[in-house]
């Protein structure tokens, strides 16, 4: 074991990048059989076997990599709470939502004087849903942080 190579600070960020990567390959082995609809999207995996067996043969090997450093390096697990992820991706989103406003069009061009009490309602609405789902997600039903 090298685990005394790196000090506390070293040790946290090589375990951050690591649980990055690996969330990452479980993200990329979800998406290699994803079927999934949306009203503005469709997402069809189309790889053929053997772009399926490589790819699950590299994140085999990626995690394995990563089982190895963890044990040589002594990096601790990190129990994840989900609320914390759905709090900040519909923070990023919110920030995205914002965009939806007719000001913030001007950047693309002129903004028709009628789209703002159209687009804007649509805008505020899908915001304060946003602000609303991350509470939801992060706050017990007696209003308590989890």
């Amino acid at each position: 074991m090298h685990a005394q190579l790196l000090n506390e600070n070293q040790k946290r960020s090589v375990a951050v990048t690591l649980r990055l990567f690996e969330e990452r390959l479980a993200e990329v082995e979800r998406m290699m059989t994803v079927q999934e609809r949306g009203v503005l999207y469709e997402r069809v995996a189309h790889f053929t076997p053997r772009q399926q067996e490589q790819v699950r043969a590299l994140i085999d090997e990626a995690r394995q990599v990563i089982r190895d450093m963890a044990r040589e390096f002594q990096l601790e697990r990190e129990v994840q709470n989900p609320a914390r992820r759905i709090f900040g991706l519909l923070s990023i989103t919110w920030e995205s939502l914002e965009e939806l406003h007719s000001k913030p069009l001007r950047a693309y061009g002129a903004v028709d004087p009628r789209l703002p009490e159209v687009i804007d309602p649509y805008a505020e609405k899908l915001a304060r849903l946003a602000v609303e789902l991350r509470h939801a997600a992060t706050h017990d039903e007696n209003g308590k942080n989890e």
